[in-house]
């Protein structure tokens, strides 16, 4: 199970970079149990989220857009991210 501090870590780098409507971050590395990444230690995510900055772009670069924010997370402590993308009434 992902610590606190990490999790928030993540919440603020999304946020300094995307500023969402929306933001919702989810450890699921329990469902993911015995998959390699797990096994080393790293962690499952799913990020809700809803952004301005989204406006306009391709899905892909919205993921992009993500994967950037999260920076080198993605090396260190993040396996996978899950990514759900809606406009920000969908979310209520």
């Amino acid at each position: 199970m992902m610590d606190q501090a990490l999790l928030e870590s993540i919440r603020v780098k999304i946020e300094s970079k995307l500023t969402p409507s929306f933001l919702n971050i989810i450890d699921e590395s329990h469902l993911h149990v015995g998959h390699p990444g797990a096994q080393s230690g790293m962690f499952h995510i799913r990020v809700q989220i809803n952004s301005p900055c989204f406006d306009g772009l391709s899905k892909i670069k919205q993921h992009q857009l993500i994967y950037a924010a999260i920076g080198s997370l993605m090396q260190t402590h993040i396996h996978a991210v899950a990514i759900e993308i809606k406009p920000k009434d969908a979310w209520r």
